[in-house]
């Protein structure tokens, strides 16, 4: 009876723990992910009509760093799947976060101060997550194969061209349908080895960033100690990646690491994720001759939303971004990249891309450059290089 009652007491104290530790994790979804000052301008009628015929793509979102249920609309956070159609974005960017360095700041980390397993924990994750990279990045990969599972065919991971075809060929007869595709923030979850990108590509990794906020077996980071280039083993993933049809993220780069991708990559490269020094100058932001480096890959950067990235906190700083990649690069090169539930604010969330249009038309860009830069641009991209 006695043991009976010890093990009833652990039991309780066991779930109240637990219980603790998921609102935690909660609470710090909602305070880390907010959206902040929202446009609450009237849209005509004419605007609705012409956002609602765009293929809009997002190029970056954590949404899966974060527990909740991507299938079901959250008050939590910006993007879900229901937030996705009535924003009438038609791709989504999924990417794993698989480090978190202690105190992450834009100037130096080291990965092995790594505190992402207290995230873990918090959040009730498995075991093998607690300590590994690449356990963290299947696990969140898997999240969004079981949401795909669950839709009955309405959302859509894109593997291939192929792929992409097909789903846009059925979303132009059903806007009720939608799409991702899975994006590696940072090398870490390949454990050194160039190959295992091998294993992630079946896993469905499709875009790969080499660093995030710390210094990679593969590459310097920008936010890194060293700030170095690519190392030979980044070298050997580059050339995988162009050979396996997997596109290249340099975010969060080092400027060498940018330097060294732009001179060896044969496919278009992007940054998925970024403001640019000519709008905000900070070390977070991408300078003239990389944009310039990008354009003459043929790929594209994707305007981020947060204020770090555009010294604003409302969507005439968005536009700010996207317009000075116009200006400098072409209406070719310029695309959108979020970071959605990075931990940011933001003024808009997913169901809410609509105020970007009406910014866009606006500001004097035409449709057919909206067109290109809410998702043509990385539709192309998409083609150029995926398998």
């Amino acid at each position: 009876m006695f043991m009976k009652t010890i093990i009833h007491v652990i039991a309780v104290i066991s779930a109240a723990a637990i219980y603790m530790s998921c609102s935690a994790a909660r609470h710090l979804d909602s305070y880390v992910n907010r959206t902040i000052n929202p446009p609450d301008n009237k849209i005509s009628e004419e605007t609705i009509a012409f956002h609602n015929n765009l293929l809009i793509v997002d190029l970056h979102s954590d949404a899966l760093l974060w527990e909740r249920d991507i299938f079901v609309k959250s008050e939590r956070g910006h993007v879900d799947f229901p937030r996705m159609i009535e924003g009438n974005v038609a791709i989504q960017a999924f990417t794993i976060v698989s480090i978190l360095p202690f105190m992450m700041n834009n100037s130096y980390n080291l990965a092995w101060t790594d505190s992402y397993c207290c995230l873990s924990f918090f959040q009730g994750w498995p075991a093998g997550t607690l300590f590994s990279f690449r356990d963290r990045a299947i696990y969140q990969i898997n999240k969004l194969h079981d949401a795909e599972i669950r839709s009955g065919g309405k959302f859509t991971i894109i593997r291939t061209k192929s792929d992409l075809d097909s789903y846009l060929k059925r979303r132009r007869t059903d806007k009720s349908l939608t799409a991702g595709f899975i994006g590696l923030e940072g090398a870490y979850p390949l454990e050194g080895s160039a190959e295992n990108i091998n294993a992630m590509f079946e896993a469905g990794v499709r875009m790969l960033g080499m660093t995030h906020f710390a210094d990679s077996d593969m590459a310097g980071s920008a936010h890194g100690f060293g700030k170095n280039g690519l190392t030979k083993k980044g070298r050997e993933l580059v050339e995988l990646m162009n050979r396996k049809g997997i596109i290249i993220d340099l975010s969060h780069a080092s400027r060498e690491s940018i330097k060294d991708i732009l001179a060896i990559s044969t496919k278009p490269v992007i940054f998925s994720h970024t403001g640019v020094a000519g709008v905000c100058n900070n070390n977070r932001n991408i300078t003239d001759e990389e944009i310039l480096g990008v354009a003459k890959s043929g790929g594209v950067i994707g305007a981020a939303f947060f204020s770090k990235a555009t010294c604003s906190d409302n969507v005439d700083g968005i536009v700010n971004t996207i317009e000075y990649i116009v200006k400098l690069a072409g209406i070719d090169h310029a695309a959108l990249g979020s970071d959605f539930d990075g931990a940011v604010s933001v003024p808009v969330d997913s169901a809410r891309m609509i105020y970007i249009t009406d910014a866009l038309l606006k500001r004097g860009f035409t449709e057919s450059d909206i067109r290109k830069i809410m998702g043509e641009n990385t539709i192309r991209v998409m083609r150029e290089v995926l398998p």
